[in-house]
């Protein structure tokens, strides 16, 4: 890394400072402002990129770090050979005298960031990051099974146990019933046997008393009779006592228990509660690859393949239909943009195509909506001296008005970012938060210029020129398309989850398909269709779903196949 590149590296050289304003990854060195224009004059060095002296730092993380020095002959690389895969500088060349078809490498890596190669290493480095997050989605929902399946474990353990304790509780509670009724009964027994010798105990007593009377104050003849009936009495109570004796009611009476031999051979045998293990379950998780499913699907991404089938009509009531989306769960909005009448307003439908109603935003206006979740959408409103941003939500009709600096209007969401055309600046990255602009894309388009996105690229229609254009995040053309015979005033822009674009032409009067690689071409709906003024359009990936609105009163739901 060059430690004076702050300074002009020529001027350096004339002992002159001056401080740098460009860097040229080529030259390897920094010029100022006059030097860089005598370097862009050059015939040696005209087509040289340049970058500005402040990006310089961010190149040297991710580009200068690759050398094009050799490390044998600390000079620099200027040829390939693709016999052994090598870069040359003029001193290598000696070692591949009998090499064929060696390079210029500037040769080679003329367009190399639209070449097909560097597409897949784009490609395969989005891969791996899909497949990173898809197995740190796998792992972490893994982890959340083995810790349900400990819940569920614990649980059923509680489960048997309760079963268990009701069980033993029940049988605990028979046996307690019975015990009850067996105490019972011997204490009935006991308590009728000892009321009945109460009772021969106090007839016994009176008899004494009446032997005793008859001892003192009967006659003979008195005492003769009274003797006769006391000696019967005798031997009833004798014969009483007797019984008592025979029928076992002064025996001993004891309770006796024997616990059930089921119970005490399952606390023997059973010596813990069950058995836990752990147990792989092969996972079902398939790497993503681009290339393989660009192989894969190249049939289906045949445009002539693609078939529309009329779903719904839809009557929006609206009177200048600029904007449309689908919400996450199919249902439909549409922002009508009437500077006239003063009526614009978010339109929303069912996913069958029945309204939900209308909420009116004036006196702001509904340029373009998108949907952000299942119940929030973003409104732009271009309005003179009161720009601004708006979040509605669809239930509640709720509007959160948030001021903006710049004017926004077509507008799209990117990995949670609201990407929005500014006429004069290009595209914008705004949080939708605060309304901060977050970085710039630098682009004159004019101010009915189509934006959408996909898959990290972004997705233009312009009116001006009639070109419909593919390319990165960064503003770098993957690829553009232009026939005035096939794209006329294009004002809405969709694509579907092949990378296929739709275009609507409102001076035309149709929707055309333009294939992902921007090659190929086919008109795919018309006025046949019902067609006019067509202008809003958007794809519902999900379901495969095609909504294209005309600028008043009809929509029109398509289902697609191929």
């Amino acid at each position: 890394m060059d430690s004076n590149h702050k300074s002009c590296s020529i001027c350096d050289r004339r002992h002159i400072s001056k401080p740098s304003t460009e860097w040229c990854s080529e030259c390897y060195q920094a010029y100022c402002t006059e030097c860089k224009e005598y370097h862009s004059l050059m015939s040696t060095t005209e087509n040289h990129m340049t970058i500005p002296i402040g990006s310089y730092d961010a190149l040297w993380s991710s580009v200068l770090s690759f050398s094009n020095i050799c490390e044998n002959h600390q000079e620099r690389y200027h040829l390939y050979c693709p016999t052994h895969d090598k870069l040359l500088c003029h001193t290598c060349i000696e070692e591949h005298s009998e090499c064929k078809g060696i390079k210029s490498i500037n040769k080679i890596a003329k367009n190399i960031k639209t070449s097909e190669s560097f597409n897949e290493v784009r490609m395969s480095l989005e891969d791996i990051d899909t497949n990173i997050d898809k197995m740190i989605f796998k792992i972490q929902s893994n982890h959340t099974s083995t810790k349900d399946c400990t819940r569920i474990i614990l649980q059923q353990m509680r489960e048997t146990r309760e079963k268990l304790n009701i069980h033993l509780d029940t049988l605990e509670t028979h046996l307690e019933q019975d015990l009850s009724q067996l105490e019972t009964k011997a204490e009935n027994d006991v308590q009728l046997t000892l009321r009945n010798l109460e009772e021969k105990k106090i007839q016994n007593v009176r008899k004494q008393k009446q032997i005793e009377d008859m001892t003192k104050y009967a006659s003979d003849l008195q005492t003769f009779l009274g003797l006769r009936h006391l000696s019967s009495d005798v031997s009833t109570y004798e014969a009483f006592l007797r019984s008592l004796l025979e029928n076992g009611s002064l025996d001993k009476v004891e309770i006796t228990f024997e616990l059930n031999e089921n119970i005490t051979r399952f606390s023997n045998s059973i010596k813990k509660f069950g058995s836990v293990q752990l147990h792989t379950i092969p996972g079902n998780c398939r790497l993503e690859s681009q290339k393989v499913k660009q192989a894969q699907i190249t049939e289906e991404r045949n445009i002539d393949n693609i078939v529309v089938k009329l779903v719904k009509t839809i009557n929006t009531n609206g009177d200048s239909i600029i904007g449309c989306d689908f919400l996450p769960d199919g249902k439909m909005v549409f922002s009508n943009y009437s500077l006239e009448s003063k009526t614009d307003f978010i339109a929303v439908f069912d996913s069958n195509g029945n309204p939900l109603g209308n909420i009116t935003v004036y006196p702001n206006y509904a340029f373009d909506v998108v949907a952000v979740d299942e119940k929030h959408v973003v409104v732009t409103s271009p309005k003179d001296k009161d720009l601004c941003i708006m979040c509605i939500d669809i239930q509640s009709k709720e509007i959160v008005k948030i001021k903006t600096k710049f004017v926004c209007r077509t507008t799209t969401v990117s990995d949670g970012k609201l990407l929005s055309i500014s006429p004069g600046l290009g595209i914008l990255s705004i949080d939708a938060k605060n309304g901060n602009v977050l970085s710039t894309i630098e682009n004159r388009l004019p101010k009915n210029t189509s934006l959408t996105s996909f898959k990290s690229k972004l997705y233009i229609g312009d009116t001006d020129t009639n070109t419909i254009s593919c390319s990165y995040m960064d503003g770098t053309t993957i690829w553009s398309f232009k026939d005035d015979t096939v794209i006329k005033n294009p004002r809405g822009i969709a694509v579907d989850d092949m990378g296929n674009v739709f275009i609507t032409n409102r001076d035309l009067n149709n929707v055309t398909v333009i294939s992902r690689d921007g090659n190929q071409s086919k008109q795919l709906l018309s006025k046949t269709e019902g067609l006019k003024n067509p202008m809003a359009i958007q794809y519902d990936r999900t379901r495969n779903r095609l909504l294209v609105a005309n600028a008043t009163g009809k929509a029109f739901l398509f289902d697609i196949s191929r």
